[in-house]
Protein backbone atom coordinates (compact mmCIF):
# COMPACT_ATOMS: atom_id res chain seq x y z
CA UNK A 1 0.00 0.00 0.00
CA UNK A 2 2.85 2.37 0.71
CA UNK A 3 4.12 2.06 -2.84
CA UNK A 4 0.62 2.74 -4.21
CA UNK A 5 0.43 5.91 -2.14
CA UNK A 6 3.85 6.99 -3.43
CA UNK A 7 2.68 6.45 -7.02
CA UNK A 8 -0.64 8.30 -6.59
CA UNK A 9 1.07 11.17 -4.83
CA UNK A 10 2.77 12.24 -8.09
CA UNK A 11 -0.58 12.93 -9.85
CA UNK A 12 -3.04 15.82 -9.41
CA UNK A 13 -6.01 15.28 -7.10
CA UNK A 14 -8.54 15.20 -9.95
CA UNK A 15 -6.66 12.33 -11.59
CA UNK A 16 -6.51 10.37 -8.32
CA UNK A 17 -10.22 10.90 -7.67
CA UNK A 18 -11.15 9.76 -11.18
CA UNK A 19 -8.89 6.71 -11.18
CA UNK A 20 -9.89 5.54 -7.68
CA UNK A 21 -13.65 6.17 -8.03
CA UNK A 22 -15.45 2.83 -8.51
CA UNK A 23 -17.80 4.43 -11.05
CA UNK A 24 -15.06 5.71 -13.37
CA UNK A 25 -11.74 4.32 -12.31
CA UNK A 26 -9.50 1.36 -12.66
CA UNK A 27 -11.85 -0.98 -10.77
CA UNK A 28 -14.11 -0.99 -13.82
CA UNK A 29 -11.32 -2.07 -16.15
CA UNK A 30 -9.11 -4.50 -14.29
CA UNK A 31 -9.28 -7.38 -11.86
CA UNK A 32 -8.84 -6.41 -8.26
CA UNK A 33 -6.33 -5.65 -6.92
CA UNK A 34 -4.62 -3.89 -9.79
CA UNK A 35 -0.87 -3.90 -10.11
CA UNK A 36 1.10 -0.72 -9.57
CA UNK A 37 1.83 -0.54 -13.29
CA UNK A 38 -1.92 -0.72 -14.09
CA UNK A 39 -2.60 2.14 -11.66
CA UNK A 40 0.21 4.22 -13.19
CA UNK A 41 -1.08 3.52 -16.70
CA UNK A 42 -4.65 4.51 -15.72
CA UNK A 43 -3.41 7.73 -14.09
CA UNK A 44 -1.25 8.65 -17.07
CA UNK A 45 -4.07 7.91 -19.50
CA UNK A 46 -6.50 10.15 -17.61
CA UNK A 47 -3.89 12.87 -17.23
CA UNK A 48 -3.23 12.78 -21.00
CA UNK A 49 -6.99 12.93 -21.63
CA UNK A 50 -7.34 16.02 -19.39
CA UNK A 51 -4.39 17.68 -21.13
CA UNK A 52 -5.96 17.10 -24.56
CA UNK A 53 -9.34 18.42 -23.39
CA UNK A 54 -7.79 21.58 -21.97
CA UNK A 55 -5.75 22.29 -25.05
CA UNK A 56 -7.35 25.16 -26.98
CA UNK A 57 -9.26 23.81 -29.94
CA UNK A 58 -8.81 25.47 -33.28
CA UNK A 59 -12.11 26.83 -34.47
CA UNK A 60 -13.64 24.98 -37.38
CA UNK A 61 -13.54 27.24 -40.40
CA UNK A 62 -16.34 27.09 -42.92
CA UNK A 63 -15.48 25.37 -46.17
CA UNK A 64 -14.53 27.72 -48.94
CA UNK A 65 -16.64 27.58 -52.03
CA UNK A 66 -15.03 27.04 -55.40
CA UNK A 67 -13.91 30.28 -57.01
CA UNK A 68 -16.42 31.66 -59.44
CA UNK A 69 -15.02 32.52 -62.85
CA UNK A 70 -17.94 34.87 -63.34
CA UNK A 71 -16.58 37.10 -60.57
CA UNK A 72 -13.18 37.46 -62.22
CA UNK A 73 -12.52 40.27 -64.68
CA UNK A 74 -11.91 39.69 -68.37
CA UNK A 75 -8.35 38.52 -69.00
CA UNK A 76 -7.86 37.38 -65.40
CA UNK A 77 -6.27 34.08 -66.52
CA UNK A 78 -4.17 35.64 -69.29
CA UNK A 79 -0.54 35.63 -68.16
CA UNK A 80 1.52 35.34 -71.35
CA UNK A 81 2.06 38.28 -73.69
CA UNK A 82 2.20 37.75 -77.46
CA UNK A 83 3.19 40.86 -79.45
CA UNK A 84 1.37 41.72 -82.68
CA UNK A 85 4.60 41.00 -84.60
CA UNK A 86 4.56 37.30 -83.56
CA UNK A 87 3.62 34.79 -86.27
CA UNK A 88 0.94 33.22 -84.02
CA UNK A 89 -0.69 36.56 -83.15
CA UNK A 90 -3.35 36.46 -85.92
CA UNK A 91 -4.44 32.93 -84.99
CA UNK A 92 -4.71 33.90 -81.33
CA UNK A 93 -6.85 36.93 -82.25
CA UNK A 94 -9.16 34.60 -84.22
CA UNK A 95 -9.25 32.21 -81.27
CA UNK A 96 -10.16 35.06 -78.90
CA UNK A 97 -13.36 35.74 -80.90
CA UNK A 98 -14.89 32.49 -79.60
CA UNK A 99 -12.99 32.19 -76.31
CA UNK A 100 -14.32 33.07 -72.88
CA UNK A 101 -13.24 36.65 -72.04
CA UNK A 102 -11.56 35.48 -68.83
CA UNK A 103 -8.89 33.75 -70.96
CA UNK A 104 -7.61 36.67 -73.01
CA UNK A 105 -7.20 40.45 -73.23
CA UNK A 106 -5.60 42.93 -75.55
CA UNK A 107 -3.00 45.17 -73.97
CA UNK A 108 0.55 46.38 -73.77
CA UNK A 109 3.63 44.58 -72.53
CA UNK A 110 5.88 46.03 -69.84
CA UNK A 111 8.02 47.57 -72.57
CA UNK A 112 5.01 49.20 -74.29
CA UNK A 113 4.41 46.82 -77.25
CA UNK A 114 0.82 46.11 -78.34
CA UNK A 115 -0.39 42.51 -78.36
CA UNK A 116 -2.67 39.94 -76.80
CA UNK A 117 -2.41 38.24 -73.41
CA UNK A 118 -3.42 34.56 -73.21
CA UNK A 119 -3.00 31.76 -70.64
CA UNK A 120 0.34 29.97 -70.76
CA UNK A 121 -1.28 26.61 -71.60
CA UNK A 122 -2.88 28.11 -74.74
CA UNK A 123 0.46 29.53 -75.86
CA UNK A 124 2.38 26.39 -74.91
CA UNK A 125 0.04 24.04 -76.76
CA UNK A 126 0.73 25.77 -80.08
CA UNK A 127 -2.07 26.97 -82.30
CA UNK A 128 -5.40 26.81 -80.50
CA UNK A 129 -7.87 24.61 -82.36
CA UNK A 130 -11.53 25.63 -82.23
CA UNK A 131 -13.13 27.61 -79.44
CA UNK A 132 -11.44 27.97 -76.10
CA UNK A 133 -12.48 25.64 -73.32
CA UNK A 134 -15.28 26.83 -71.06
CA UNK A 135 -14.17 28.26 -67.75
CA UNK A 136 -14.48 25.50 -65.18
CA UNK A 137 -12.49 24.19 -62.25
CA UNK A 138 -9.72 21.72 -62.97
CA UNK A 139 -10.61 18.12 -62.16
CA UNK A 140 -8.21 15.42 -61.11
CA UNK A 141 -8.16 11.68 -60.53
CA UNK A 142 -6.87 10.09 -57.35
CA UNK A 143 -4.43 7.20 -57.45
CA UNK A 144 -5.45 3.76 -56.20
CA UNK A 145 -3.22 4.24 -53.15
CA UNK A 146 -4.94 7.56 -52.30
CA UNK A 147 -8.39 6.00 -52.72
CA UNK A 148 -7.42 3.08 -50.45
CA UNK A 149 -6.10 5.50 -47.81
CA UNK A 150 -9.32 7.52 -47.94
CA UNK A 151 -11.43 4.34 -47.61
CA UNK A 152 -9.34 3.21 -44.64
CA UNK A 153 -9.69 6.59 -42.92
CA UNK A 154 -13.46 6.59 -43.51
CA UNK A 155 -13.72 3.07 -42.11
CA UNK A 156 -11.72 4.07 -39.03
CA UNK A 157 -13.87 7.16 -38.44
CA UNK A 158 -17.08 5.19 -38.86
CA UNK A 159 -16.03 2.25 -36.70
CA UNK A 160 -16.04 -0.15 -39.63
CA UNK A 161 -12.54 -1.57 -39.35
CA UNK A 162 -12.28 -5.37 -39.15
CA UNK A 163 -11.16 -4.98 -35.51
CA UNK A 164 -14.40 -3.07 -34.76
CA UNK A 165 -16.63 -5.87 -36.05
CA UNK A 166 -18.00 -8.51 -33.66
CA UNK A 167 -16.09 -11.74 -33.70
CA UNK A 168 -17.73 -14.60 -35.54
CA UNK A 169 -17.54 -17.92 -33.79
CA UNK A 170 -17.39 -20.97 -35.97
CA UNK A 171 -19.17 -24.08 -34.82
Amino acid sequence: MTSLGAVLEQFPAEVIVYVTDPRTGIQRRSKWPPTISEVVEACEDHQDYLTRMRKPQRPKLPALSAPSFAERPAGALANTFIPHSNERYARLVEWSKTAEPIFWRFGKSTDGRDGIWVPWNIWDSGTPQGPAPAARPVSFELSDAALKTMRDLDAERNGQLPADQPEEHFV
